[in-house]
């Protein structure tokens, strides 16, 4: 008996296990509160009647007439274009004459192109073509104040959970981070993103002016943007974005970097109004535009050198590099800049006293002043050393060791030593100093060695006067 029993209650276990599980799920939703159909319909109004206006729409249904000749007109648009066979002449007339084509041939037909059949249609709907126009429905105006008192009582739960806002006052850093704040706090956030805290003023030491020997009280430097006077050291290699670096040098202080052996990595960002050295002599910058301040010990790769900047010490100013748009630029005694720069003065003025120049100086509208012990060398054979078009060159000190050629402007020589033998290019006369146009004036302590007046002379359609030596 127990055995029948139990063979029972399990064949009753496995038919109830096959019942379809979707005919709960209905019966579920029907027995909830929640509105089950976007017509207005749930369980207190089951079924539209003409109270609540409820009625749905109608689809179109298509016209079946077909477009025969009749529903087309010809429309004529000569696309002909007249050539010297149409002119008795033979003559094409030219742009504002008026001449008939009194042999022109040509006439307007469909397989011209110049008629075409364009759809005139001037059929009217009827029984015959079956159209039926669609038709909006009416919504359900029934309002169930049972189920919009339940809504109305969760939208007011789940209004009451506010998104979380960040309430650092100060910036979170990697190393730093605002422990009550909800979201700074919150694991893997990207705190550049989400913190809200205003960037902390950083702490300086006094400047420092001219070589250090050591780093106390410098601030480590790991912030973009603007920076206070004072003393900042790198102490891992420097990435900028669009804020860039930009330095307070006034009267006031001066904002100095230390590459420490460090890079900056401009990405194409500016940095500007900077004092920045390097004591180890192996910090570099690259892709940067260099904005006015002062560089020292400092190489400079594929950089835009711009503005009031001053460059000395042990800098280098490699192939791929430009000097530009200056305002009051000087490049002095210790910096080199190698072969293979743009030097382009077409504005303002350029200071060279003491620096090794490889490169050609282009002078387009500024001033260029060429004094010291300054040596200027274009190490591109038979090409010149300095160009000038128009503005101003003004020498008078250092040694070129390339010619100088005055195409306009104004060249004036009055010291230093232009050192270079004559030579010939494509049967042009070349020499020291080589006046194409513009004017040239030699005078003062001026040398120019290692050239003869024959052969095309040190220089020609120039003002030598005072005791100017040529050897």
């Amino acid at each position: 008996m127990k055995k029948r029993l139990f063979a029972a209650f399990v064949s009753l276990c496995m038919i109830v296990s096959m019942l379809p599980t979707t005919a709960f799920a209905e019966a579920g939703a029907q027995d909830s509160n929640l509105i089950t159909d976007t017509s207005g319909l749930c369980e207190h109004h089951t079924q539209h009647d003409s109270a609540c206006g409820y009625t749905e729409g109608t689809a179109e249904i298509p016209c079946s007439h077909e477009h025969t000749e009749d529903c087309y007109t010809l429309v004529t648009e000569c696309v002909h274009e007249h050539t010297a066979e149409c002119y008795s002449d033979g003559i094409l007339p030219v742009d504002g004459e008026e001449k008939t084509a009194d042999s022109c041939s040509h006439v307007c037909s469909e397989e011209s192109g110049c008629i075409t059949k364009t759809l005139d249609c001037k059929h009217q709907h009827d029984e015959v073509c079956g159209y039926v126009p669609a038709t909006e429905g009416t919504p359900c105006t029934f309002v169930c104040e049972v189920c919009n008192a339940q809504d109305s009582e969760n939208d007011e739960d789940s209004s009451d959970a506010q998104p979380e806002e960040c309430t650092c006052e100060t910036l979170c850093t990697g190393e730093k981070v605002n422990g009550d704040c909800p979201v700074c706090s919150a694991e893997g956030v990207e705190l550049d993103k989400v913190c809200t805290g205003a960037a902390p003023m950083l702490t300086a030491a006094a400047p420092l002016t001219g070589e250090h020997t050591n780093h106390n009280g410098w601030v480590k430097l790991d912030l973009l943007g603007n920076l206070p006077a004072g003393n900042y050291i790198l102490e891992a290699d420097l990435y900028l974005d669009i804020r860039g670096l930009t330095g307070n040098n006034s009267s006031t202080g001066n904002t100095t970097i230390c590459l420490n052996g460090h890079k900056i990595y401009g990405e194409g960002h500016t940095l500007t109004s900077l004092t920045i050295c390097d004591c180890t002599g192996t910090g570099s910058i690259s892709k940067a535009t260099i904005n006015s301040g002062s560089l020292s010990d400092v190489s400079l790769r594929s950089c835009e050198i711009i503005g009031s900047a001053t460059i000395g010490g042990n800098s280098t100013i490699y192939d791929g590099c430009s000097i530009s748009n200056m305002t009051d630029m000087s490049i002095n005694a210790g910096a080199t800049v190698a072969s293979g720069v743009t030097i382009d003065v077409d504005r303002g003025r350029l200071s060279l006293n003491g620096a090794n120049v490889q490169s050609v100086i282009n002078v387009n509208g500024g001033t260029c002043d060429i004094s010291g012990t300054t040596k200027i060398k274009n190490f591109t054979e038979e090409a010149p050393s300095v160009n000038v078009n128009s503005g101003t060159c003004n020498i008078s000190g250092g040694t070129i060791s390339s010619s100088i050629v005055v195409n306009g402007g104004t060249c004036n020589i009055t010291g230093g030593t232009i050192t270079t033998s004559n030579y010939a290019s494509s049967g042009e006369i070349t020499g020291a100093v080589v006046v194409k146009g513009g004017s040239c004036n030699i005078s003062g302590d001026a040398k120019i060695i290692e050239n003869r007046i024959d052969n095309g002379g040190a220089a020609f359609s120039c003002a030598i006067s005072s005791t100017l030596l040529i050897t």
